[in-house]
């Protein structure tokens, strides 16, 4: 499989090698460090040893520290984003149903269709898809997942986990 991304992190990190490819144990993880293998190591991935979280005995997971906090809650900020999700999608709703008519988006659709511009974006680096929305209608998609992290791991969240969290992934960084 040809993956545009993985040529380009060879070709950026010509030397890198290992002997292990970590994931979380989530089965779309696991596909993606599987076909980055194949395409960053080709033939040579049958060497590979595949981790997931499921190998590690450390008491916080430093892929998921999420999974290992148990104060850490994603209701509330979740929450907050659903209410600012009804105030700025009914009207791209209803501009997308009067462009094709039929479909019938739903406010869950028009949410995540506005989710395939930054994804896209991730993955090619550039979206067409983009364009399908107005600059302003993104900017309401910003500030949903800006009200969702901040208020998850961020300075709105409770005891401002962020930091900590994010040590124990900082952490096995620098060991590697």
């Amino acid at each position: 499989m040809y993956d545009g991304q993985t040529c380009r992190f060879g070709f950026r990190y010509p030397t890198f090698s290992t002997k292990e490819v970590v994931s979380t144990n989530v089965q779309r993880v696991i596909d993606s460090a599987h076909f980055f293998s194949q395409g960053f190591f080709g033939r040579g991935a049958e060497n590979v040893t595949f981790l997931t979280t499921d190998n590690f005995t450390d008491p916080v997971s430093w892929l998921v520290p999420w999974e290992s906090c148990p104060k850490l809650s994603y209701v509330e900020p979740y929450e907050a984003a659903q209410k600012w999700a009804t105030e700025y999608i009914p009207p791209i709703m209803e501009r997308l149903n009067g462009l094709i008519p039929g479909v019938g988006f739903s406010l869950n659709a028009t949410r995540g269709a506005l989710h395939g511009c930054p994804y896209d974006l991730a993955a090619r680096g550039k979206s067409p898809w983009c364009g399908v929305f107005t600059a302003r209608e993104l900017r309401g998609l910003e500030y949903e997942l800006d009200l969702f992290l901040d208020g998850y791991s961020g300075h709105a969240s409770k005891g401002d986990p962020g930091p900590l969290v994010g040590a124990f992934y900082i952490k096995k960084l620098i060991e590697r």
